[in-house]
């Protein structure tokens, strides 16, 4: 990094500030170096926390999946016995209805 306009020293082979012809130190450019290596590390930290969320969320898709699929079957066997409960009560019904009548 330039002292004078603060430009920023890319590459090993940068001496010279481009902007106002300020020679880079060795120090401002490792320390520019450094910099980018530790952006270079978090990007690849970060690329692989993604992967791991990724991951996670894909397993967490496929349990909810899983979930609905028990939901959807414990939904068909209450439906089923809502209708069972009615045809008895229809049947019920139409027994008392029958008693009835068959009796003077």
């Amino acid at each position: 990094m330039c002292s004078k306009c603060k430009t920023i020293a890319i590459g090993n082979d940068a001496t010279k500030c481009p902007n106002c012809g300020e020679p880079f130190s060795d120090y401002q450019t490792m320390k520019v170096d450094l910099k980018l290596r530790e952006l270079e590390l978090k990007k690849q930290d970060s690329g692989e926390s993604f992967k791991e969320i990724e991951k996670r969320l894909e397993f967490t898709a496929s349990e909810m999946g899983k979930i609905q699929k028990k939901i959807d079957n414990i939904d068909n066997i209450l439906e089923n016995q809502k209708n069972l409960k009615s045809r008895h009560d229809i049947l019920e019904r139409e027994l008392n209805r029958l008693k009835h009548t068959a009796l003077p």
